[in-house]
């Protein structure tokens, strides 16, 4: 008896959130609001999230889902130019729309106030639709094909996301990579001309980014932003969060910008209330490194951004009473800035070499150093202790010419090294905001010790000639692996590309003539989310999961999706969503449900099956080969994104001289 009532004490605590059925209990002594938030997504339904129903209708990759206020309807837009009207109640289509767009559809959204009665749609055309389904009379047919209420053509490049405002049925905001985002007021006009059109005077664009974009924090504002997301706070609806083609979320307040304008003439951006972006990627300077997804809490004090060819990143709003750190260009230089490695003076090589041994035996010896070294940084990794001493011996395999190292030992050797540097959080430096006074982590102690024992040395990369920032160092892969683009083979990244390509040279040389530009200061994660793979599509999203937003959810190149609890960063479940790559994930407003699509041609239900035990949902497979492979994907997908850029610098050089 002692010991059934001792399993269930543990069975009743094991959830960090406490037992769900002390809440269940609270609910009917302290009424139901706050206790229902709680309950919705508690750990211990969230660990059993199991695929309950696959739905049918379109026929092609679902881009969009979205569900309306009250969690009865679900929206979706998919390739196929469609829009699919779901009900949650019976996990069937009521509606599908023709929208007439010409191209893939990416973003949908229900507009407030309306009744569910007006929808809005975004896609790879530049246009912006609104239906109004109360003209339709009599009963209503599955297959909608009506006239828009009204088109906006203003965009001249795709639209990839739109917001809604709470409460507001009249306004609509979409997000180009045009660089701009615009204010869609149905009041005022219900059309407007096609972009570049002679007659074209849209006074609606709230945003012009098309001077907005860098590749450093240090850098003046001189390249096209293009926009990929966009999100409204629904508790202070003022608040403004866009991101794209760089790696800078900004947050706006919509009470302090400009009035609306036209896009005849580029302008300076305007200046934001807050910018955010890991220290790490604050200096990186590469050009296919920027943002797939932002996003508010669901209280409206933290933002969680996704990156391409990166991981998932939390950031507190507000700043008072936290943790959260405040950066400026100058302590990203002092904080990342490695010196070179140890290496043996080249004197003492050559004096070496006059002395002849048996190569053979010399090899053995080196090959069994390697060896040695590789299983002190293992277990270094594996016990989670003597962090440094991992990272040196890594350090010394990668750092030695020797044929003996196969490229089996180098990847090995990188990909151990990443994950101690992860273990260590190099990139969390406690910097005290305002102050010149830096909080000393174990990283920052051995670089003083490295500056000491290397007098004179300086900070640049014998090979490359320039600055090692630890996102290099955590990221370098074996340049010879090769890869396939994985996802969509329309991926969105060849556009990116050419648009980065079209307008770096000429950004660069209008830096060097404004000497007044004033330096930004940043807000540096607080929290980072690492398992799944983010490079074969520009619209994949990571999500607050329920009222509460206590899980971070995301989507992946692998066809699965991932939950973490957002307070630790803690992996909790991976669960096989799509047959290709995970896409969009939204939860269900106030239901333990989750809706995901991704380039199959079907919308997932999740909700938690009591069967459903294992933190894998789908085939059984190692969740730590899982998460490998993934980071094997997003190493060489930078690889071989930098040799495009290189690739196509040289060939801007080339034309230069012709």
């Amino acid at each position: 008896m002692e010991m059934d009532h001792a399993a269930a004490e543990k069975a009743r605590w094991r959830f960090s959130d406490g037992g769900v059925t002390d809440l269940l209990q609270a609910r009917s002594l302290h009424g139901t609001a706050d206790i229902n938030k709680r309950v919705q997504f508690h750990s211990s339904l969230v660990q059993r999230l199991a695929l309950e129903k696959e739905m049918e209708g379109h026929l092609g990759c679902v881009n969009a889902i979205a569900w309306n206020s009250k969690g009865s309807l679900l929206l979706s837009g998919s390739d196929d130019t469609r829009i699919g009207i779901w009900s949650y109640a019976n996990r069937e289509l009521l509606h599908d729309i023709d929208t007439g767009h010409s191209a893939n559809i990416f973003c949908t959204k229900f507009v407030p106030e309306t009744s569910d009665e007006v929808i809005v749609s975004g896609a790879g055309d530049a246009e912006v639709r609104v239906f109004n389904l109360s003209r339709l009379s009599g009963k209503r047919p599955v297959e909608i094909s009506m006239e828009p209420s009204a088109v906006y053509q203003c965009h001249s490049r795709r639209i990839k996301k739109l917001a809604v405002e709470i409460g507001n049925p009249n306004i609509v905001w979409s997000a180009s990579e045009d660089g701009t985002l615009r204010q869609h007021d149905f009041r005022e006009c219900s059309s407007c001309p096609r972009a570049r059109s002679t007659n074209q005077e849209c006074r609606n664009v709230l945003l012009d980014l098309r001077w907005g974009a860098k590749k450093s924090l240090a850098d003046i504002p001189r390249q096209p932003l293009a926009l990929k997301s966009c999100d409204i706070s629904t508790v202070r609806p003022h608040q403004l969060l866009v991101g794209g083609s760089d790696a800078f979320a900004r947050l706006y307040d919509r009470r302090m910008l400009p009035p609306l304008s036209t896009c005849q003439t580029k302008k300076e951006p305007p200046p934001c209330i807050k910018m955010f972006c890991p220290m790490h990627l604050a200096d990186t300077r590469k050009s296919n490194l920027h943002l797939t997804h932002v996003a508010f809490s669901p209280n409206g004090k933290e933002v969680l951004l996704s990156y391409s060819g990166e991981h998932v990143y939390l950031f507190d709003v507000d700043l008072e009473n936290t943790s959260s750190v405040r950066y400026t260009a100058d302590n990203v230089q002092e904080q990342l800035c490695l010196p070179p490695f140890n290496k043996e003076p080249a004197k003492l090589i050559s004096k070496q070499q006059k002395f002849p041994v048996n190569r053979a035996s010399r090899n053995v010896c080196r090959v069994d150093t390697f060896k040695k070294l590789m299983q002190v940084a293992t277990k270094s990794l594996e016990m989670g202790t003597n962090l440094m001493l991992g990272v040196e011996a890594c350090s010394t395999i990668l750092l030695a010419v020797d044929h003996n190292i196969d490229d089996n030992m180098k990847h090995d050797c990188l990909c151990t090294r990443a994950g101690l540097y992860l273990k260590c959080k190099v990139y969390r430096f406690q910097i005290i905001s305002g102050a010149s006074v830096y909080g000393r982590s174990t990283i920052t102690a051995e670089l003083e010790k490295n500056k000491k024992d290397q007098v004179g040395n300086t900070y640049t990369d014998a090979r490359h000639g320039r600055l090692r920032s630890l996102s290099d160092l955590l990221f370098r892969s074996d340049a010879s692996g090769s890869s396939s683009q994985e996802g969509r083979e329309d991926s969105d990244y060849d556009d990116e590309m050419e648009l980065d390509f079209e307008t770096s040279a000429s950004a660069e040389s209008t830096q060097n003539g404004d000497s007044a530009y004033q330096p930004e200061v940043a807000v540096d994660m607080k929290q980072r989310y690492v398992a799944h793979c983010n490079v074969g599509t520009d619209i994949k999203q990571a999500s607050f999961l329920g009222e509460q937003g206590e899980f971070i959810a995301s989507g992946s190149d692998d066809g699965r999706w991932f939950i973490w609890e957002k307070r630790t960063g803690r992996l909790i479940k991976m669960l096989a969503g799509d047959g290709a790559v995970v896409n969009c994930i939204q939860s269900h407003p106030y239901d333990c449900a989750v809706a995901t699509s991704g380039i199959d041609n079907t919308i997932k239900l999740w909700t938690p099956d009591a069967n459903a035990t294992s933190m894998i949902a789908g085939p059984e497979i190692d969740v730590s080969s899982v998460i490998e492979n993934n980071q094997r994907k997003l190493s060489r997908n930078r690889e071989i994104l930098l040799l495009r850029e290189k690739e196509g610098n040289a060939w801007k050089v080339t034309s230069s001289k012709r």
